[in-house]
């Protein structure tokens, strides 16, 4: 068991397009008077679990982004910095985030099992959920009654507007302005008296939880937004809640971060390219710089061309002399490396070899080529028969070679201390910008090829190791 201190999909294949960093990093600002909390993780399988504490944006900008990986049997010791946080976690590579409140000096368990996640600390021996849900903070009031009824009307207008072709909004444009305005006082309404109760418990953390609560605001109405696109509601948005004071505070920069993504990452009518360059003038410095940031990071997402990236990289670090929060997408699309057509690859030593070279040192014999991943599932699972095939060959001209694709140094040594992948493991130090990769068409593992005792590539995509096939093929190319 390792223990680490930290501040602040499975399958059939893993796809090898959307990998993201992540920094295991020690980070403490201050550590007087500031509290522990210490995470459990348990899981049934070789899943890696993310943790990331609410960073404030200007946070973010500053020192870029902070998580840590988790394997199986981990304990994760986590710097408080008030004496209650939300503690945000998810599976590597998958969407769906899971929320946590947490208080100083708690333990807290994660079970990861059948697919299902528990999340929980002991009290008096009884396990008590500590997974956080917006829906807690929600109390049922004439107020909260008034605004679903208002929210179905608009809806419902919206349903019928496309239904007769008509720009949704246009035909009912008197109606939807006056139900406008009665909709955002009766929701300001709602969220003050949810406010004012949770003052009035005078409780720890009231102020995480007003916070909580305005950010569920925010929600609520870009949600009515999204069905109207109302002005008045669209700049009551920005006044009051995509400005400076949610760019520096932990608990808000959901809002900002919900806003860029509705409003240019899932707008159809907006270029990324084109915003980026437009500058964001409009909007606050601090916000702008935030928007660039984000341009940059959604053009990879959307799988932009690798040059068009790092264009925009430099114009970014030109501007604001800092490409910190764009550390790990300069690490995952390779930024200075130099394009090569072969495999540049490290070994556990920190040594850097080609590809081209090692097929030479091992002519003679068959090669099998295994390309996986620490954040690979499936890979993982395919380990031990790939143990059990290089013993049954032991005796056989045949050299496993292990290649770690569009992974991350420390989690591939992590991953190949803990199965024993030694002997000829490497990590590739190009897996963006590799001409071998293009032409493979490697875009999917674990993927597996052969190569004859002459060095030729005689299997682009052979049987793995779990299939009773992989023995029968090479044991035939070495009969020929």
């Amino acid at each position: 068991m390792k223990f680490l201190l930290f501040i602040l999909l499975f399958f059939a294949s893993c796809s090898v397009k959307t990998n993201k960093d992540t920094v295991n990093v020690s980070y403490i600002d201050d550590e007087k008077d500031l509290a522990n909390l210490t995470l459990i993780y348990k899981s049934d399988n070789d899943s890696i679990y993310e943790i990331e504490k609410n960073q404030s944006l200007e946070d973010l900008l500053e020192k870029g982004s902070k998580k840590i990986n988790l394997i199986d049997g981990d304990t994760l010791t986590v710097i408080l910095e008030s004496e209650m946080e939300i503690i945000h976690a998810k599976t590597l590579n998958v969407i769906d985030m899971v929320s946590f409140i947490v208080n100083s000096y708690d333990t807290i368990y994660i079970n990861k099992f059948k697919g299902a996640t528990e999340i929980y600390k002991l009290i008096k021996d009884q396990k008590k959920s500590v997974i956080w849900m917006d829906s807690l903070l929600i109390k049922k009031n004439n107020s909260y009654n008034e605004m679903i009824e208002l929210y179905n009307k608009f809806y419902d207008l919206r349903v019928i507007g496309v239904m007769e072709f008509y720009v949704p909004n246009l035909p009912y444009k008197d109606q939807w302005d006056s139900l406008i305005h009665e909709y955002i006082s009766v929701n300001y309404r709602y969220y003050k008296f949810l406010s004012d109760s949770i003052k009035a418990l005078d409780k720890k953390g009231d102020i995480l939880f007003i916070e909580l609560l305005r950010a569920h605001q925010y929600k609520n109405l870009s949600s009515v937004n999204r069905l109207v696109s109302n002005p008045i509601l669209s700049k009551l948005l920005i006044d009051d809640f995509v400005n400076v004071y949610s760019f520096k505070n932990k608990n808000l920069s959901s809002i900002i971060a919900s806003y860029f993504t509705y409003n240019f990452i899932r707008n159809k009518d907006v270029s990324l390219k084109d915003a980026y360059l437009n500058g964001f003038a409009e909007y606050p410095e601090e916000l702008r710089q935030y928007f660039k940031f984000r341009s940059i990071t959604g053009m990879n997402d959307y799988k932009f061309s690798r040059e068009t990236i790092i264009e925009f990289v430099d114009e970014y670090g030109k501007e604001f002399n800092s490409t910190k929060p764009l550390s790990s997408l300069l690490s995952e699309i390779e930024y200075g490396v130099i394009v090569d057509l072969d495999l540049i690859l490290q070994d556990h030593n920190g040594n850097e070899t080609k590809w081209i070279d090692l097929l030479k040192k091992w002519r003679g014999d068959l090669v099998y080529v295994d390309f996986w991943a620490s954040w690979c599932a499936p890979c993982i699972r395919a380990m031990p028969y790939s143990k059990e095939l290089k013993a049954k060959l032991k005796d056989k001209d045949v050299t496993f070679v292990y290649l770690a694709f569009n992974d991350k140094e420390d989690a591939w040594k992590t991953m190949s201390e803990k199965h024993k992948i030694g002997e000829n493991n490497f990590l590739i130090l190009n897996s963006r910008s590799s001409g071998f990769v293009e032409d493979i068409k490697l875009d999917a593992i674990p993927r597996y090829m052969i190569y004859d005792i002459g060095g030729k590539l005689i299997h682009l995509d052979a049987p793995g190791p779990d299939q009773k096939e992989a023995f029968e093929v090479l044991t035939s190319y070495l009969k020929d």
